[in-house]
């Protein structure tokens, strides 16, 4: 975020990440990140600071990353404080949003984020919760659900390597041909889709669902 300012309701994505910014501002090499109230409450327990950046970035570029759990120079209570966006369950991403919708007019900028091996079955399960009548909250006015690796690039990761979500070795399917698979017929992309239009005909809103391979 511009000036390291709150995300909103969104959650701290990672403790550490590659920030990819373009490369005529970050030259051949992502931009590398951390949260600053992760290093203020490191700086507060007189911990380390800079070996734990090496120990994070070291991780990263081995593609070894598993946040706070996995570093040996912070404590482990750390990780019950610094939960972060993929330690949260698309359930609860939902959820969250729905319960900030009857407090707010507008739709709300917030995503959904789903692993790498999300399959096309959990994108229809966000977007039925985010709909739903029978949740807490209100149904969300719109919503946005990203799956880890989906995109050739995105603008935050903890690896290196952005297509490494797709890897053979972790038995997880390409970012591009997950979405361009058979694992849906038009028939049932189409029963998705009327169904997505018949939840929000209940609240008489205007509903637009995006399906594409990126």
């Amino acid at each position: 975020m511009i000036g390291d300012t709150s995300g909103g309701c969104e959650p701290v994505y990672s403790v550490a990440y590659y920030k990819n910014v373009g490369d005529d501002i970050q030259g051949d090499d992502f931009l590398v990140e951390f949260d600053s109230y992760f290093i203020k409450t490191l700086e507060a327990n007189d911990i380390d600071v800079e070996a734990v950046k090496e120990e994070a970035e070291t991780q990263m570029e081995n593609d070894e990353f598993d946040g706070v759990a996995g570093l040996d120079t912070v404590p482990d209570e750390f990780g019950d404080v610094f939960v972060t966006t993929e330690q949260i369950s698309p359930e609860a991403h939902t959820l969250m949003q729905r319960r900030l919708q009857p407090h707010v007019d507008s739709g709300i900028s917030k995503t959904i984020n789903l692993p790498a091996d999300a399959t096309l079955n959990d994108v229809q399960d966000a977007y039925m919760l985010a709909l739903s009548h029978d949740q807490p909250g209100k149904p969300a006015k719109g919503i946005t659900v990203y799956r880890d690796g989906s995109r050739d690039e995105q603008v935050k990761s903890t690896t290196a390597d952005m297509d490494e979500a797709g890897s053979e070795e972790d038995d997880i399917p390409d970012p591009i041909e997950l979405y361009q698979s058979d694992d849906w017929s038009d028939e049932e992309v189409k029963e998705f889709l009327d169904a997505v239009d018949v939840e929000a005909e209940v609240e008489e809103v205007e509903t637009k669902v995006t399906l594409n391979a990126e």
